[in-house]
């Protein structure tokens, strides 16, 4: 399948909620949220545009929880020309009666665990591009799903993208920035101008060329910190949002947006109802 494109008759169900109808095919989803970059306007009489702090805790979802026909645990098969951006044949979906879910792209095993913070994590050079496969998700990864919700047979729920970072975002130590007219922030890296890539890698700041690791050069790129004064986790601001309809007895149907304005089109059925 190619990129879907959402030229058919649309209704908006909310802010950045898209439903579409064709052939009988019920496909809803959120395009993938990516976090903005925010820094001192060009022009010195503009307003300063001060970088936008993460660390504001999800809202509660606007639905209830999950009814007895969404809870269980699913599975979908990834098929179409956009599955190979996944890396991976299949998707398990875990639902709980509390709200919780888990998501999980199948691999052979889950990342190893993050216990160098000194070098990078599941990244490599040349660039950020790396550290995921297009989908934007970790393959083998558990994610914890934020904001489960239900509104009669949809299903909703959010998947926090750099969640595979927070264990390496935790070893980082935070590094204050000073951006003049604007509160402190912090970062996990002191703020560079150009960045040099090869055998050897290095940052370029105000007292010249800096070495640094390679792989830890791929993940300061991607950015997948958020750091106070007293510590880091992951960052919040890549999202990918889904919202999946009950289509029939235990078949749940939608899309999963990513790179922009590309979807993947997924059935998950239910394989074990809920504990």
């Amino acid at each position: 399948m190619s990129a879907l494109r959402l030229d058919w008759p649309a209704t908006v169900l909310g802010l950045g909620m898209l439903a579409a109808c064709q052939h009988e095919r019920w496909v809803v989803g959120t395009p993938l949220q990516e976090p903005a970059d925010a820094g001192l306007a060009l022009d010195g009489a503009a307003v300063i545009l001060c970088p936008a702090p993460d660390g504001e805790p999800e809202p509660e979802p606007e639905g209830a929880l999950p009814g007895t026909d969404h809870l269980g645990r699913w599975s979908a098969q990834l098929t179409g020309e956009e599955a190979a951006k996944f890396a991976a044949p299949r998707f398990d979906l875990t639902l709980a009666a509390d709200g919780m879910g888990r998501l999980r792209l199948e691999s052979a095993s889950p990342p190893a665990a993050a216990l160098d913070g000194a070098h990078g994590y599941l990244c490599s050079p040349p660039s950020a591009t790396t550290c995921t496969t297009p989908s934007g998700f970790v393959p083998g990864f558990e994610y914890a799903l934020a904001r489960v919700s239900a509104r009669d047979s949809i299903l909703s729920f959010r998947a926090l993208l750099d969640q595979p970072w927070d264990g390496w975002c935790a070893l980082q130590t935070p590094v204050e920035e000073i951006v003049p007219g604007c509160d402190p922030r912090y970062d996990i890296e002191p703020s560079y101008l150009l960045a040099s890539w090869g055998e050897t890698c290095s940052v370029m700041r105000g007292n010249g060329w800096n070495e640094i690791d390679c792989n830890r050069l791929a993940t300061v790129e991607r950015r997948p910190c958020a750091c106070t004064a007293q510590a880091c986790r992951a960052a919040r601001g890549r999202r990918l949002d889904a919202h999946l309809r009950l289509v029939a007895p235990g078949v749940l149907e939608g899309a999963l947006w990513f790179d922009g304005d590309s979807a993947l089109v997924v059935q998950f059925e239910r394989i074990a109802d809920a504990l």
